[in-house]
């Protein structure tokens, strides 16, 4: 489990997040006043506030508890938090949108995810979606001097680790570690948990206003897809 410091590396948004990805996820939620959502592996609340700020009930659920004390800590009003793994999460309640960032690309283990993804489903409305917003499989393909994969990595193996150091708002760089799933395996998963495609997105920076190389490369490169889900 991270400690607390490194929970608290993540507290300021990356560029990516604040440049490409929020307009694109707020655009595929479309009006979420009066909307019930949960997002499974909230992390420091981050997406909870923003989406709150919008108008939704918004409940958040990480297991890590260093990141939901944060999450609490950081102007956590009108959001529920709860600790507890996202497979084993429980509630009577039910919700409009589900929402998943970056949980995916940190599962090692094939099982894992679907097991994930079938609970999502469980706690969906009847008429719910589920949004999940991942890394793209390209993006251990990137020129960042800074990207490592292990020796027997190759594009179509399943699970492969990778780490990647990703810019924040502060100029400040952080190391993340994640696991290659290529488009074939999100589309196995979701089949396999009960969904259906509804949307799929490959957000890009429209505008870079700042003389920025690194935005200016995730402007020319797919780093993450989103995709929007409904049940069968």
């Amino acid at each position: 489990m991270w400690d607390n410091k490194h929970a608290k590396s993540f507290l300021t948004p990356t560029l990516s997040r604040k440049f490409i990805l929020k307009e694109c996820i707020l655009k595929l939620a479309g009006s979420l006043r009066n909307k019930r959502m949960l997002e499974l592996g909230c992390g420091n609340g981050y997406w909870m506030r923003i989406f709150r700020d919008r108008g939704a009930i918004c409940t958040g659920v990480d297991k890590s508890k260093e990141q939901i004390k944060l999450a609490e800590f950081f102007n956590s009003k009108g959001i529920t938090y709860v600790v507890s793994d996202a497979e084993k999460f429980q509630t009577k309640e039910r919700f409009d949108i589900v929402f998943i960032d970056h949980v995916i690309s940190e599962t090692p283990s094939y099982k894992k995810v679907v097991r994930i993804l079938r609970q999502a489903r469980a706690l969906l409305k009847r008429k719910g979606s589920v949004i999940l917003n991942e890394m793209h499989p390209s993006v251990a393909h990137f020129p960042f001097g800074n990207l490592k994969t292990g020796r027997d990595y190759f594009y179509f193996k399943r699970g492969a680790p990778f780490t990647i150091r990703v810019k924040q708002t502060n100029n400040k760089r952080i190391r993340i570690r994640d696991y290659h799933w290529v488009l074939q395996d999100f589309s196995d998963f979701l089949k396999k948990a009960g969904f259906v495609i509804d949307e799929i997105v490959e957000p890009r920076a429209k505008k870079i206003k700042l003389a920025d190389n690194y935005l200016k490369i995730r402007s020319r490169y797919p780093s993450h897809f989103l995709i929007k889900v409904f049940p069968k």
